[in-house]
């Protein structure tokens, strides 16, 4: 109907990548008061304090691991609850944690209520391969949420010290990775094919895995992240700033405003 216009279109376009809510400028934000009332609130409203002193633990024994995605197949969260139970076996071997809190902040839907129930049984499985009774799988679903919003959880286990984990097979650009990110957390990441190609390119500081093997190497690089707070510092700030000067709403609306006034070839 339009002759050229297909031709203008290849020509005359844009990308925009998934954007964060940048809410912190550095890890020195999350001292603010608030984050220490959503840290407490979120202890009890999870029911993680009582747990914790029910198994003679304090936070500074656990380490809080986030898995910041949906309950569905593709996320291999069973690939997460592997690789985590190996690095908390070194962790303990170091004597530097006695417990982990493994959290999965995502509802499980239609698609994967099945292998919710997977994960809980490989739980099992793996608690008694590691011969531990101190790693708690802990679903967010299960519980009321509280005043909690879904985009709150990366700082609070930043808040914690905490990691996270993200072991997608198949994944577009990665908005729960970016909220991750901006949350301050380091993750541990394995680069799918859109990672590769698209956010790679961009440095990110995170622990990456090309393939779903646990590696003596990855397991060393992920304890060093815990062990030494001024490079987490470091790698949690540097991507931060990534995010502000790449992904941030200022950068989505300045092409969307260019989008609107740019002359129009259509017409």
């Amino acid at each position: 109907k339009s002759p050229g216009y297909y031709e203008n279109m290849l020509e005359n376009h844009d990308v925009v990548y998934n954007f964060a809510n940048i809410t912190i400028n550095s890890l020195n934000d999350l001292k603010k008061e608030k984050y220490a009332d959503l840290v407490e609130e979120f202890l009890d409203d999870f029911g993680i304090r009582k747990l914790l002193k029910k198994n003679s633990c304090g936070l500074g024994d656990v380490l809080f691991c986030l898995q910041h995605t949906r309950i569905v197949p593709r996320k291999r969260i069973d690939f997460a609850l592997r690789y985590t139970y190996e690095l908390f076996s070194k962790l303990k071997e170091k004597k530097m944690k006695k417990a982990v809190v493994f959290f999965i902040s995502g509802h499980h839907g239609d698609e994967g209520k099945y292998y919710k129930t997977q994960l809980i049984k490989l739980n099992k499985k793996l608690s008694e391969q590691y011969n531990t009774k101190k790693f708690f799988l802990v679903f967010a679903e299960d519980y009321a949420h509280g005043d909690h919003h879904f985009e709150e959880y990366p700082m609070i286990f930043s808040k914690l010290g905490g990691i996270s984990t993200y072991f997608s097979e198949i994944e577009g650009f990665g908005n729960n990775l970016l909220e991750v990110l901006s949350g301050g957390l380091i993750p541990v990441v394995y680069t799918y094919p859109v990672f590769i190609n698209d956010i790679a390119k961009y440095k990110f500081n995170a622990v990456c895995l090309n393939k779903f093997e646990i590696s003596k190497e990855s397991i060393n690089q992920t304890i060093d992240i815990i062990q030494k707070n001024r490079k987490k510092k470091e790698w949690a700030n540097k991507n931060i700033k990534i995010l502000k000067n790449q992904f941030s709403h200022r950068i989505f609306s300045a092409k969307i405003k260019r989008a609107i006034i740019r002359k129009r070839t259509h017409v």
